[in-house]
């Protein structure tokens, strides 16, 4: 009897079988991604809920600045131990007698955060005194909720155009970091979140620059990001939002980069601070106990450091 060939699968059924085997494989990462956000969403509302932003409106004597804070809840600070640990703390730290405005709210997109500062400014009288120093914090929910990008740069172009009228002496946007990289977040989910995160920072940075305002990026490929590399230490336990430990390296960052200044009233200390705190390489865990502690840690290794260049200067002259 003649021997039967195994029959061929017809390509169209092949194709079937694969692209079931795509859906069922998207559908498993779809199902492992959900079930993740769903066990660290209950951490994340209880961290959001536990925090209060920063802020000082009044001072003993007369004030020597107004700063304003405006943005979502890394301006508010959610994931530090305390509120002086955000970086408006920090700042108010550095700046003891200037009076601090904080509106931040938790999950503000760039749009809520003009209308929170719009309804601020309509219960304040016309002849208040403008700021000397504007900070926004804000891009990152417009990349967690999809926002358009188109829409990202007319919000932004808005909010910058209306603390441009009111004269705000100086304006200093610190963007997200690199979201995609949260521990919240798995491949293949997390490339396109880095991904959209990218593209509203750099949005925001084009609109930034057109205004005259300064632009600090915390976004980094994974090789360069500081923070995905230990997570315990740089992440809070919602997996999403910064530490305190990350608040205080943006914080130095931004020293570094030179623009969270107000006239030149940072402390002396402070700059030299910068020097001890190398914002570019990998920063290392600090468990900031209390603001004396590590401003003295600091201070004592820019001396040795200043003493060690001194010596060696010496040297070389003779």
């Amino acid at each position: 009897m003649p021997a039967h060939e195994p029959r061929s699968i017809p390509s169209d059924a092949r194709a079937a079988f694969a692209a079931l085997g795509l859906l069922l494989g998207a559908g498993a990462l779809l199902l492992a991604q959900t079930q993740r956000i769903r066990r660290l969403l209950p951490a994340a509302r209880a961290v959001a809920r536990h925090t209060r932003r920063f802020e000082r409106e009044h001072v003993d004597g007369v004030a020597q600045g107004r700063v304003l804070i405006l943005g979502d809840s890394t301006a508010v600070g959610v994931g530090a131990d305390d509120p002086r640990h955000s970086l408006a703390g920090w700042l108010a730290h550095d700046l003891p007698r200037s009076q601090i405005v904080n509106l931040a709210r938790s999950g503000a997109t760039v749009a809520d955060t003009l209308d929170d500062y719009e309804a601020w400014l309509a219960t304040q009288p016309a002849e208040a005194p403008r700021f000397d120093l504007v900070v926004v914090q804000a891009g990152g929910n417009d990349a967690l909720r999809h926002t358009p990008l188109a829409r990202v740069r007319a919000d932004a172009d808005r909010l910058l155009r209306r603390l441009g009228r009111e004269q705000a002496r100086r304006c200093v946007w610190l963007g997200p970091a690199n979201i995609g990289l949260a521990p919240v977040f798995i491949a293949p989910f997390s490339w396109w979140m880095s991904s959209r995160t990218r593209r509203v920072v750099e949005a925001i940075e084009r609109c930034a620059h057109a205004h005259g305002a300064r632009f600090v990026s915390f976004w980094r490929t994974r090789d360069e990001d500081p923070f995905s590399r230990d997570v315990p230490t740089w992440y809070a336990r919602d997996g999403l939002h910064p530490s305190a430990n990350s608040y205080r390296w943006c914080y130095r960052q931004a020293l570094h980069e030179r623009v969270l200044h107000l006239r030149g009233q940072l402390r002396r200390d402070t700059w030299r601070m910068r020097a001890a705190d190398a914002p570019a390489r990998m920063p290392r865990a600090c468990p900031l106990p209390v603001f004396a502690a590590a401003r003295q840690e600091a201070l004592a290794v820019a001396a040795r450091e200043s003493e060690a260049a001194s010596i060696h200067h010496s040297r070389r002259d003779r």
